[in-house]
Formats: C-alpha cells, sequence, structure tokens
C-alpha cells in the first residue's frame, strides 16, 4: 500500500471541529478555482469531516444496540441451557 492509502485507513477522525469543516467546505470552492487535484483533496477533507460528524452520532447508539443483544443472548442462553 502506499502512503495516500494507509493514510486513509488510519486517520483518526476524533480530533476533528466544526471550524475546521467550515473553512475546508468554505476553501474546497476556491482552491478549485486553482487546481482540480487540490480542489479534490478539499472535498476529500469534507467528507472525512462529514463521516466523523455521522459516526460520532451513531457510536453511541451503536454500542447501546450492542449491549442490548448481548443481554437479549444471556437470556435465551438461560433459557436455552437453564
Amino acid at each position: 500500500m502506499g502512503l495516500p492509502v494507509v493514510f486513509v485507513f488510519s486517520f483518526d477522525n476524533s480530533g476533528m471541529h466544526d471550524t475546521k469543516k467550515q473553512c475546508a467546505h468554505n476553501i474546497s470552492d476556491e482552491v478549485k478555482k486553482g487546481s482540480v487535484a487540490a480542489g479534490a483533496i478539499c472535498m476529500w477533507i469534507h467528507s472525512v469531516y462529514k463521516y466523523a460528524e455521522i459516526y460520532n452520532q451513531v457510536a453511541p447508539k451503536l454500542a447501546k444496540l450492542m449491549g442490548a443483544e448481548e443481554q437479549v443472548n444471556k437470556v435465551r442462553n438461560e433459557e436455552e441451557f437453564g
């Protein structure tokens, strides 16, 4: 794997702030005027911010779901073997 691919898969999005996200979105249009490649990178950064936002909303719900599924499996095992 090349460096960009490793970076994408190992990128830590937990420290992203809303101001950075807004900045990336606004800069994207301006950068596209000067460089298509740089504009694409700005769009990618904006997408990573959006992913971080969604992940931060979904992660607690997913943890709660996994806890509930664990309780259901425990009850099923107790009924089956108990």
